[in-house]
């Protein structure tokens, strides 16, 4: 399936999981929404005392450290997530997908960015008549990998 050529809504978004090196990628668990991915441009202010303006180099791209994912709250999942605390992971989002009946198959049509990172879980305080959620804390240990997926 080509990319898509037009605007898109955020269906069929998927945080993705390899557990060797990164060549096979299943879906961690269902997310309700996911973080900024961007690399800030951090600047050098390189003015000097002969300038009338201040000039700039780029400095180290900053991910902001922590993305967090939202997803609701499953025993089995969490316990799941919980175990893979403290460990590098091969993480993957993937837009873009197909829906066969009652399947969904990531396909990454539209993007797929590929990273490492250590990631934890921790549990969204609620109040009277909500879901309960979890948030999926991830850290990159890598640069993100932009390729566009079949």
């Amino acid at each position: 399936m080509a990319a898509s050529t037009s605007p898109q809504n955020t269906y069929l978004t998927f945080l993705m999981r390899s557990a060797d090196s990164g060549s096979t990628y299943t879906d961690l668990c269902p997310i309700k929404d996911y973080p900024d991915f961007l690399n800030e441009l951090n600047t050098i202010d390189v003015t000097d005392l002969q300038s009338d303006s201040h000039h700039y180099i780029l400095g180290l791209k900053d991910s902001g450290g922590d993305m967090t994912f939202t997803a609701n709250y499953i025993p089995a999942t969490y316990q799941t997530l919980k175990g893979y605390a403290g460990t590098p992971q091969y993480l993957a989002i993937y837009f873009g997908g197909t829906v066969s009946a009652t399947t969904v198959t990531p396909t990454g049509a539209d993007g797929i960015w590929k990273f490492q990172a250590y990631l934890d879980v921790g549990i969204v305080g609620h109040g009277v008549d909500e879901a309960r959620e979890m948030q999926i804390h991830v850290a990159p240990i890598t640069d993100m990998e932009f390729s566009l997926g079949t």
